[in-house]
This record gives structure tokens, C-alpha cells and sequence, in this order.
């Protein structure tokens, strides 16, 4: 009787233990895989009981059987397992533990959340049935909502299945064919879809912050790039030439662009003008033309100019410059004819860095107004802790004084062991630069950003009417190379752009795209994983103490 109670428990414990592996490799436990050998190991295990009971009945003995608490006790540990694994398979629960779902918020898209004043409404339009990527996308995007929740009490969301409620998406005219699902932001006047690709596979954050802005703005602001003196082109894609991906940032920032020639016959610059950009200008303004900006400054305009290291000569004709003259004469802007060296490059390349004390010891006194080479209190650099990497640059200083009702700062610098190279012809036939005492010392002043200050009071507290101007003193900063969407130069040329329209809260470092994609599993692949993760481990460690205990009682 004890030799077939004996076998009886070993095939109960075999096939509950089976029952086990191919509930959780099934997924299920209504599966004939999982129920048939549950159900076969519980019959064999009250069998057993009742051969252990009319074996105990049969002797004659009293009080508790020897080792029943603990099979009783095992029992109603397997039903507890069972129980808690019906519910899991029907709970929508996860956590995100890639290093997406860990990084924090960029400071862009905290301030835009932060700064909200009219609800935005986020409709999640998914549908249900779908494969893994899509489930995951779903989610994660939900779950990223979710974090910009807690930035905001202006920011609902709304998930709704676009193949029942067929109403909605009517009323929010989806023009993009849901297939992974779209998000839709909308405000009380503006909407925006972004959809969700299986290319992507989630909501980016930088699609989610350039669509808020665009949702929660009550006007957009109109860009002009000055046309006909052979800057770049926001239509060139060239990588060193064009200037096509920074009119694209632009258009993802909610801005609008356009080139504009200011024509001779009738000089003047639209109405809707936010913002004029003179960009790498190789051939100098007329004077028309600074006619038409003097008056479009004086009147509160915004002028940003990225000017290179140029020379401008004609052989045998007399120049007169235009640009640079009214920039110094109206503004105190002086854009010197040099370029910028860097003993440390060994050339004309240029470290732009938050903190001097990276590059060792100098014979420098800093400032309390700067870090490293940003000042401390402009909108512009204040929070601005990139590192820029710019090429032949040029000194952009303010005169002292400066002339009346014009006020303005030194917004980036270099490293103190540059210097204002003089002899630009030489830099252009690589002689070697040499220190001499027309040169001068760094840190050298290479962007400053100027207001002119206008007595007409700005309209039921609108925008003001002071005219603003960025000088940088270096164009390659805007080509398509350096302005990729989350570099450092696309990072400063949105944060001036920013503060010359007055959009402070688009100041900051914005967002970046995807980092990696995701690794997708297959049903039999996600299985294997947690049954290895849990049956698995367990079993090797049953099997490996039973094999120890066998070998102990044989050397016994």
C-alpha cells in the first residue's frame, strides 16, 4: 500500500507540474494542454488521499496524519497560483522600463504644459484588435499622456475605438487612415492629428510638443528669409549649402516661412512680417533695402542675421559697404572683419562650452554674468547647456556707447585662449595664424542680441513695440548639416528666433526623436521568456535538490 501511495503522489506532482508549464506556455487555462493534466493530477491527488486515509483509519491511529498539513497546505497554494494567474491574464498592467519610458520630459515640452492658460483635449484614436506593435504603441502613448498630465490640469485625454464610436472621428475629420491609430489634439479653435506609423511605433515626443504649440497658439508667426543677395535657400537640401532644414524646424515649431526680395520699385517689407531673417548674405544689401529694414525695426520689427566671414570686393570698382555701417551707426553692432582661431583646434573650429574649467587651468578671471560661454541672464542662453561646435566665425561686439534708446547684451562668446585673427586672406590661403597685437584676445564676443527701445506703448498688452535684433557671427550654424531637429545649433537658432517673437515659452532645450527600435517578440518568444523567468528556474532548482538528496541517501 505505501509503494503505490508512493507512485500515486509522484503522478500527481508530474502532471500538476506539467499542467503549470503549459499554463503559462499556453497562456490560458482552458486549454485541454493545461486542464487535462490539472485535472488528472487533482483526482490523483485525492486518491492518494484516500489511500492515506484508509491506511491511517486502518491502523487504528489518532490526531493529525504525519505530512498531510503540508500536502493540504500545497494544495491550496496551487489553487491560490491558479486563481492569481486568471486575474493577471486579464489585467492591463505593465511597466516601461526602457530607457524611453525612464527619460524625463524635456524642459520644451514641460514649459509648453506648464504654460497651457485653455484645455487641450488628446483623442486617442486606436483600434482594439491588433498586433503586438500596435497594442505596444498604444499603450506606450497613453502612458506618455499620462506623464504630461502631471505638468498640467489643461490636458485631457480621451481614448476612444474609431470602429464604434464612428461619430467622433466624424466630428474631428480624420484625414489620416488609422491603421496603428492617430492622436488628436484640439483646442477650442486649432487641431492637429498625429499619426502613428509602424514606422515609429509610438507617440515622439517632439510631434506631441510641436503639435501643442501649434493647438494652443492664437496667432502664427510669419517668417521671412530676405531673398536676392545669394543666402541660402530654404528650399536647397544641400547638406553645407541649403537651407531647407531649418525652414522645416520652423514649419514643426508652428512657425510660417517664406522668402521675400525686397523689390526696388516699390521697397517694402508685408504687414504680417514677424520676423526677417538675412541669411549668409554673399552679396551686400542696397540701400533700399536698409531703408526698408530701418523703418521695419523702428516699428517694433525682429531681425535675425547669421552673417560669415566675407569680403566684399570688386576688382577695380570702389565698395561701399551697406549692411555692416547701419549696424553699427543705428544699432552699436560691430560686425568685425576677422575669424575667430582656436590654438586648442589648431585651426578655425570652435568650442562653444558651458563651463570653462572644462578645458583646465587660465590665466582668466570669469565673470558672474556668464557661464563659460552663455550669458547667465539672457532668455536665450539662460538655460542653455549644449555644447556648440562652430566654423569659421567672426567677432559680433557692441560699441561703447551705445547709441541712444539701444540697449543690448553678449549672449555667446568663446574660450579664453582664442583670438580675433585680422589677417582673414591668410586663414583663406592656410597660412598659419600667429598672435599679434592688431589681434584680439578671447573670449571673443561672436553673438549679441539688441533691443531698440520704442516710446509707443504696446497694444492691450500684446507684443511690444521695441524692435529686437540677433547678430551671430557665423552662417554655417543654419545649414542643413548643423541643424539637424535636436541638435545644438537647431537648439539656439529656435531659442532666438523664440525670444524675437516673444514666444518665451518655446525657450528651452527641445525634445529628441526616437533613440533606438523597439524589439518586437513573437507569441512563442514572449512565452518562452516567462516560462523561463518562472517555471523554468524553479523546476531546475526542484530537480537539482532532488538529484543532492538522492545521491546523500545512497552514500548513507
Amino acid at each position: 500500500m505505501k509503494i503505490l501511495r508512493g507512485l500515486v503522489l509522484i503522478l500527481a506532482a508530474v502532471c500538476l507540474i506539467a499542467g503549470l508549464n503549459f499554463m503559462v506556455i499556453r497562456e490560458s487555462l482552458f486549454d485541454r494542454e493545461v486542464t487535462y493534466p490539472l485535472g488528472a493530477g487533482i483526482a490523483l491527488l485525492i486518491l492518494w488521499f484516500l489511500l492515506f486515509a484508509l491506511s491511517f483509519l486502518g491502523k487504528g491511529k489518532k490526531g493529525t496524519p504525519h505530512g498531510l498539513n503540508t500536502i493540504v497546505g500545497s494544495l491550496a497554494f496551487l489553487g491560490i497560483c491558479v486563481l492569481l494567474f486568471a486575474f493577471v491574464q486579464r489585467m492591463e498592467l505593465g511597466w516601461d522600463l526602457t530607457l524611453e519610458g525612464r527619460r524625463e520630459l524635456s524642459p520644451q515640452t514641460m514649459q509648453v504644459l506648464e504654460s497651457l492658460t485653455e484645455e487641450i483635449t488628446a483623442y486617442c484614436l486606436f483600434i482594439k484588435a491588433g498586433d503586438d506593435r500596435s497594442i505596444t504603441a498604444q499603450k506606450k502613448t497613453v502612458r506618455f499622456l499620462e506623464r504630461c498630465q502631471q505638468f498640467t490640469d489643461k490636458l485631457i485625454i480621451k481614448q476612444i475605438d474609431p470602429q464604434v464610436d464612428t461619430l467622433t472621428v466624424q466630428e474631428l475629420e480624420v484625414m489620416h487612415a488609422i491603421n496603428v491609430g492617430v492622436v488628436v489634439l484640439k483646442s477650442e479653435s486649432r487641431k492637429i492629428d498625429i499619426p502613428l506609423t509602424s514606422v515609429s511605433a509610438r507617440l515622439e515626443e517632439r510631434d506631441f510638443t510641436n503639435a501643442l504649440i501649434n493647438v494652443s497658439r492664437q496667432q502664427i508667426p510669419q517668417i521671412y528669409f530676405l531673398g536676392g543677395h545669394g543666402g541660402r535657400d530654404i528650399t536647397d537640401q544641400d547638406p553645407k549649402k541649403g537651407g531647407h532644414m531649418l525652414a522645416q524646424i520652423l514649419l514643426r515649431e508652428s512657425y510660417k516661412v517664406a522668402e521675400w526680395v525686397i523689390p526696388a520699385n516699390n521697397p517694402n517689407l508685408p504687414e504680417n512680417c514677424s520676423l526677417l531673417i538675412i541669411n549668409n548674405y554673399e552679396s551686400d544689401l542696397y540701400t533700399h533695402e536698409i531703408e526698408v529694414i530701418d523703418h521695419y525695426l523702428s516699428n517694433g520689427g525682429r531681425i535675425l542675421v547669421l552673417s560669415d566671414v566675407h569680403l566684399f570686393q570688386q576688382k577695380g570698382v570702389e565698395y561701399k559697404e551697406q549692411l555692416r555701417p547701419w549696424l553699427k551707426s543705428r544699432l552699436g553692432i560691430d560686425l568685425v572683419p576677422d575669424i575667430i582661431y582656436s590654438p586648442a583646434a589648431a585651426g578655425y573650429r570652435i568650442n562653444i562650452i558651458p563651463d570653462y574649467r572644462l578645458l583646465g587651468d587660465f590665466d582668466y578671471e570669469e565673470t558672474p554674468e556668464f557661464r563659460g560661454s552663455f550669458h547667465a541672464g539672457h532668455p536665450i542662453t539662460r538655460t542653455f547647456d549644449q555644447y556648440l561646435i562652430l566654423d569659421n566665425v567672426r567677432s559680433v561686439i557692441l560699441t561703447d556707447p551705445m547709441p541712444e534708446k539701444v540697449t543690448g547684451l553678449t549672449i555667446l562668446r568663446t574660450t579664453p585662449d582664442t583670438w580675433g585673427e585680422k589677417n582673414i586672406q591668410g586663414a583663406i590661403d592656410r597660412i598659419p595664424a600667429m598672435q599679434d597685437g592688431s589681434d584680439v584676445e578671447g573670449p571673443n564676443s561672436i553673438v549679441v542680441a539688441v533691443t531698440k527701445l520704442n516710446e509707443t506703448p504696446s497694444m492691450d498688452g500684446g507684443e511690444s513695440n521695441d524692435g529686437r535684433i540677433v547678430v551671430v557671427g557665423d552662417a554655417d550654424i543654419s545649414a542643413n548639416a548643423a541643424v539637424t531637429p535636436g541638435s545644438a545649433s537647431a537648439n539656439f537658432l529656435l531659442n532666438s528666433i523664440a525670444w524675437l517673437t516673444e514666444n518665451d515659452d518655446l525657450i528651452a532645450i527641445r525634445p529628441t526623436g526616437q533613440e533606438s527600435q523597439p524589439l518586437v517578440l513573437s507569441d512563442e518568444e514572449r512565452r518562452a521568456i516567462a516560462w523561463m523567468a518562472s517555471l523554468a528556474a524553479v523546476q531546475l532548482i526542484g530537480i537539482a535538490g532532488l538529484i543532492t538528496w538522492v545521491m546523500r541517501r545512497r552514500n548513507q
